[in-house]
């Protein structure tokens, strides 16, 4: 199924931890194989729902995806420490090379264990995280 969908937009919805482990789990090794883009804007899963997703790239979920978007959700530190670890274990797919995590509440612990593993990890992703609390509180220290 789905072997020549290249963009899944998943923005908005009711997707839970337990929504994304069955999402993921219906997929088999491999499928996507086309897919280039996810975008999971406004999600209500954790950190667990990344992870569970993570460990499906891991298994050759979309080989070729080449951006992610998890932005306009609250999506803490626990998000990004899961998705740091998932670069570190070299389960994200080699061609990605944008994932968004704008406008979430990403703090300095999050991205500061995520530069860490990207940087470990040698992929040349390019990370968006513009409007998180961590770059509004740079700005609201600036201001002052």
């Amino acid at each position: 199924m789905c072997t020549t969908l290249q963009h899944l937009g998943l923005s908005g919805t009711r997707l839970t931890d337990k929504g994304m482990e069955e999402l993921v789990g219906g997929l088999d090794d491999g499928a996507l194989p086309a897919l280039t883009w996810l975008t999971l804007r406004a999600g209500r899963f954790g950190a667990e729902g990344v992870t569970t997703l993570c460990n499906a790239f891991g298994h050759g979920l979309a080989p070729k995806l080449e951006g992610i978007s998890l932005s306009h959700a609250p999506n803490g530190d626990e998000h990004a420490k899961a998705l740091a670890a998932a670069f570190s274990s070299g389960r994200m797919p080699g061609s990605l090379g944008n994932l968004s995590l704008a406008c979430t509440d990403m703090g300095d612990q999050g991205a500061t264990a995520l530069a860490a593993a990207l940087l470990e990890s040698g992929v040349g992703c390019r990370l968006v995280s513009h409007l998180t609390i961590s770059a509004w509180l740079a700005r609201q220290r600036c201001s002052r």
